[in-house]
């Protein structure tokens, strides 16, 4: 309502001019029930549909999130056989037989390296899988790792989770350059802890100690040079 300020009629809001005395309404003379009204009405809408707006900001940030993380699934580079990892099994075993001032050089072949971990090391790892691709002067790495099982109705869910790895030879070393947990790249302090993990993971086994000896590393197309001395 707005009160006329001449004769204090309260008039329905709409009019221009006082329904008693003729006098031009201003709506700054208007009740304060009328304004709550109003700043009811506008607020009704928000109060009523926030919460599911809300909802539904939540529920696609959750499924972005998720698309994001989900694993890559395939194996990457040539596959090998059982023959082609015992190769590599033997060149890493050799490593530990160098003498002092001997250098040795070894060249790998990208499917010799991936039969040596679906054949030897993967299961011993707990992993899935992992598969290595080599590339003029870069090191492709896929590591799948099994999460703990999920009992659903009549089977069960195994889910997994992937780390994709770029890495370029540096002298002796394999230098990380990028990561990817499922198909989210990894920077800052989220790739360090990434980086860590996969080393710590592959610094378990027992092979670790002969590749100390490596003091220089080479891609080229599909395999791997090294060379290791004491």
């Amino acid at each position: 309502m707005v009160v006329c300020k001449r004769c204090g009629n309260e008039n329905p809001l709409g009019r221009v001019f006082c329904v008693k005395c003729g006098t031009k309404l201003d709506l700054a003379h208007m009740t304060s029930q009328r304004v709550t009204e109003i700043q009811k009405s506008w607020s009704d809408p928000l109060v009523k549909y926030w919460p599911k707006a809300l909802g539904a900001i939540m529920m696609l940030a959750i499924a972005l999130v998720a698309l994001a993380l989900w694993p890559m699934t395939g194996v990457i580079g040539s596959k090998g056989t059982y023959t082609d990892g015992h190769r590599v099994e033997n060149a890493v075993a050799s490593l530990k037989y160098i003498r002092t001032g001997e250098v040795r050089n070894i060249e790998l072949k990208e499917e010799e390296i991936n039969g040596y971990f679906a054949s030897f090391k993967a299961k011993p790892m707990n992993m899935q899988s992992v598969s290595v691709a080599i590339q003029d002067g870069l090191f492709y790495v896929r590591v799948i790792q099994p999460i703990q099982s999920i009992p659903l109705v009549k089977v069960n869910f195994e889910p997994v989770m992937s780390y994709d790895m770029v890495c370029r030879p540096a002298g002796g070393s394999l230098i990380l350059d990028t990561v990817k947990f499922g198909h989210l790249s990894m920077f800052g302090p989220l790739k360090d802890l990434a980086a860590r993990k996969m080393f710590e993971l592959f610094a378990k086994e027992p092979e670790w100690e002969s590749l100390k000896s490596i003091a220089d590393i080479k891609c080229s197309l599909g395999k791997i040079s090294l060379q290791a001395k004491r």
